[in-house]
């Protein structure tokens, strides 16, 4: 061990070497941070935009699914985009965006009752107050 380590002392082309490759290990786990991976979590991993889509086409299919609503249309607004908060040097937590409000166009929109559920159900859905849903009806064309 100890010629081992004599050698390494003497060699300055391998200690250049070595140093070289813990470089460039840091240079890829900087440049890690730039690119996303792709995992089959269900976490949200993506631009603000993607996320908005998808949880309009969520909500709109939801309402939609309630007797007397007919078509809908929603429309979702966000009040920032997703951050990535560091818990520990291995643990991130990525905290979704938060909806700053909903515009719902539905058919049924007309009958208190069905206003009312589709209120409701949108509120608990996204876990928001009533305050950030607008829901109007949809024209008849």
């Amino acid at each position: 061990m100890k010629k081992l380590l004599a050698k390494l002392k003497n060699d300055k082309n391998l200690i250049r070497i070595i140093y070289i490759i813990g470089l460039l290990g840091i240079a890829l786990i900087f440049l890690s941070s730039f690119f996303g991976t792709d995992g089959d979590d269900s976490s949200y991993s993506g631009d603000i935009s993607e996320y908005r889509s998808a949880e309009e086409t969520r909500i709109e299919k939801m309402v939609e699914s309630i007797e007397g609503v007919g078509d809908a249309r929603v429309l979702i607004t966000m009040e920032n985009s997703a951050e990535q908060v560091y818990l520990d040097k291995s643990v991130v937590k990525e905290i979704e965006p938060t909806v700053r409000g909903v515009m719902i166009v539905c058919r049924g929109a007309n009958n208190p009752s069905i206003k009312e559920t589709v209120l409701e159900s949108v509120t608990k859905a996204l876990n928001i107050s009533s305050d950030k849903v607008c829901i109007a009806k949809l024209k008849e064309e």
